[in-house]
């Protein structure tokens, strides 16, 4: 058994370096409980997150038959540390210097690449891969009768294609959000494809909310982080680069890391320990020991850089503008209608011979509802023009003048029972005070006319 030497080294006062001469990665190695970040391998070291020192144990942890740190993947659940496999249903527990199985499933050799997660103290392993075939699969795992894996169904189960190695996810309060993931459902068996799609599933209601395209200008990181906060570190150390999203928006930034942060090797599942505004992961030295050092995120946030880019696709980011923006003009065109309909009700209108409110006749006489039309079409009509109308052989001028003033007063009365007001009026003339002239209430009638 190889011998762990651990050197503690304190970096202005908030870098912390860990080294060890043993050539042993740390995947799959490091996971936080509390202030502690637990760091495996033969032996257990602790590192104190708030005091930044290292507590080292010199007894061997006890590992079942052919159990590799590297192929199982560390969470915290329960209070107690567990490691999971990355290729089936099998799981184990740290307990007093030792590695035991706890799991009552088989090994399927079905999970591999799944997307693993804890969300409300229970442990979640989502899609997979596994002889020559992925799956969609949502599963639990049953920690308080069974013992083992249980399959959730939710619904949109069709929208999602097999995967498995997804790019980066985060969680939004209750909604899983995954970013990009490999696929076998190529033409051949053995063909696997990164695919940048995504999709947004809803852990309480047990739904896929949505599924989009990722903007391929966001490729897959090394490693990454869901600070459990507003923001989602992509780690690019190759590149020097750090991609921030901010969950309540989507925006992204772009903060340059320094050469020391560009050491960290931080693979896809190992996991990072944050305490405070302080970020910890694996730096791998040209000296080539391995180190634990820390980042302070909060001043990487305050010195990223603003990118003029959506995570998600630029046809996506349109159609979702389009789409609010349709929103929006379908309900100011069913307000205007609805206002419309509000001005127009106990309208009047006319149609043929025939004078309507609303859909209910009545007036059907062709006389009548022309000298109607006449009055809407004019400003007003004046005593002689509405005489007009009632004159008749033999008739002298007194009494036609009384056959149009019984005329008006009949309509209006006639009307009064569907009107609160006249529907034909008399004034003077706003020029010559001794001619009378006659109105209607233009008002009473629907806008159209």
């Amino acid at each position: 058994m190889i011998k762990l030497y651990v050197i503690l080294m304190m970096f202005f006062l908030t870098n912390i370096s860990w080294g060890q001469d043993y050539k042993h990665s740390l995947d799959n190695s490091l996971i936080q409980k509390s202030d502690t970040l637990y760091i495996f391998s033969e032996t257990l070291s602790k590192l104190d997150l708030k005091t930044k020192r290292i507590l080292h144990s010199d007894v061997e942890i006890k590992f079942p038959v052919n159990f590799e740190l590297k192929d199982h993947i560390p969470f915290h659940l329960d209070d107690k540390i567990i490691f999971l496999s990355d290729e089936s249903g099998l799981l184990y527990e740290y307990r007093n210097d030792s590695i035991i199985r706890i799991d009552e499933s088989y090994d399927n050799k079905t999970n591999n690449g799944s997307l693993n997660l804890v969300y409300k103290n229970n442990l979640y392993r989502f899609g997979g891969y596994g002889y020559f075939e992925g799956t969609n699969l949502l599963m639990s795992y049953d920690n308080l009768e069974s013992n083992q894996w249980d399959i959730v169904k939710y619904k949109g189960f069709e929208k999602v294609i097999p995967f498995s190695y997804v790019g980066f996810h985060f969680m939004v309060e209750n909604k899983l959000h995954v970013f990009g993931f490999y696929s076998y459902i190529n033409k051949f068996q053995n063909e696997i494809n990164f695919n940048n799609n995504g999709f947004i599933y809803d852990f309480d209601n047990k739904i896929i909310l949505d599924v989009f395209k990722v903007n391929p200008k966001i490729k897959k990181p090394q490693s990454y982080i869901d600070l459990n906060n507003e923001y989602v570190f992509l780690f690019y150390p190759d590149s020097q680069k750090i991609l921030i999203i901010k969950k309540d928006d989507y925006s992204v930034s772009e903060y340059t890391m320094s050469l020391r942060q560009s050491h960290l090797s931080n693979e896809h599942h190992t996991k990072f320990a944050v305490h405070e505004d302080e970020i910890f992961y694996i730096s791998n030295d040209v000296d080539g020991k391995i180190y634990i050092r820390s980042m302070d995120f909060k001043s990487i946030i305050e010195n990223s850089s603003p990118l003029n880019i959506s995570i998600f696709s630029d046809n996506i980011l349109i159609f979702r503008i389009l789409l609010v923006i349709g929103f929006f003009l379908f309900i100011t065109f069913v307000f205007i209608l609805i206002r419309n309909k509000n001005k127009n009700k106990n309208k009047l209108h006319i149609n043929g011979p025939v004078l309507f409110i609303n859909k209910t006749p009545i007036l059907e006489d062709e006389k009548s509802v022309k000298i109607i039309r006449n009055l809407i079409n004019n400003p007003y009509l004046t005593n002689s023009e509405l005489n007009n109308y009632f004159i008749s052989n033999g008739l002298n001028l007194n009494h036609i003048n009384r056959e149009k003033n019984k005329f008006i007063d009949n309509l209006n009365i006639r009307l009064s029972s569907y009107l609160d007001q006249d529907f034909i009026t008399r004034e003077k003339d706003k020029y010559d005070k001794r001619m009378i002239v006659f109105k209607i209430n233009k008002d009473l009638f629907r806008k159209q006319i």
